[in-house]
């Protein structure tokens, strides 16, 4: 016979330790920006600049060019609508 194997759903209000670390305050952008900055949005900001430094870098071609300006103004909206003004 198979052993049948029982696990047990996480809480309801439990977050993990990944949403404490996102929720966090990031002192390095903080003192930069002189305003309260948390990790999320540190990452909406450097998925900004990556999207961005993938269109400078990849606009020789028109195809790739058009493909990364999509990525540049999607994750711009993203990061505006993650709380970034």
């Amino acid at each position: 016979m198979a052993k049948s194997r029982t696990m047990s759903a996480p809480k309801a209000g439990a977050r993990s330790s990944f949403q404490f670390w996102a929720a966090s305050k990031n002192d390095f952008f903080s003192s930069l920006l002189e305003n309260t900055v948390t990790n999320r949005q540190v990452l909406h900001i450097t998925h900004c600049m990556v999207a961005f430094f993938s269109f400078i870098l990849l606009s020789g071609h028109l195809v790739t060019a058009a493909i990364s300006m999509t990525w540049f103004f999607l994750s711009l909206y993203s990061a505006r609508k993650g709380g970034l003004k």
